[in-house]
């Protein structure tokens, strides 16, 4: 993690792929702790963790020309991604993304699956 948080001096961003299936990704939650500014899909889970223009820049799924103007406006202007990127630090903080939760989450998935399947 310490080469993730220090990559890019003076970079208020990182710059990482996810899947758009993954939930709440580790790699936003990661890049949120080290006060990086987020720019992704807007999906279920992502839409979650990251606050479009207040935590980072959230764009439509296969939108390559949206994911470049989100980075070209964050790499354009520095401070703004300081700043998001601080009040991402916070938000992670506050809501305590941690693995506990991560694990009950996925505990209520699988019981509300077995319950449905066996009232089928």
């Amino acid at each position: 993690m310490s080469k993730f948080c220090t990559a890019g001096p003076g970079l208020s961003l990182s710059i990482r792929t996810v899947c758009y299936y993954e939930g709440l990704p580790n790699v936003i939650k990661e890049a949120m702790c080290c006060g990086k500014a987020v720019v992704a899909a807007k999906t279920v889970g992502i839409a979650e963790l990251v606050v479009d223009g207040r935590t980072g820049l959230l764009v439509e799924p296969g939108r390559v020309d949206g994911a470049a103007a989100a980075l070209e406006k964050l790499l354009a202007n520095p401070e703004l991604g300081r700043q998001m990127g601080g009040r991402a630090r916070s938000l992670f903080k506050a809501k305590r993304f941690d693995w506990r939760q991560t694990a009950q989450a996925y505990r209520e998935v699988y019981r509300r699956l077995t319950d449905k399947s066996l009232t089928v």
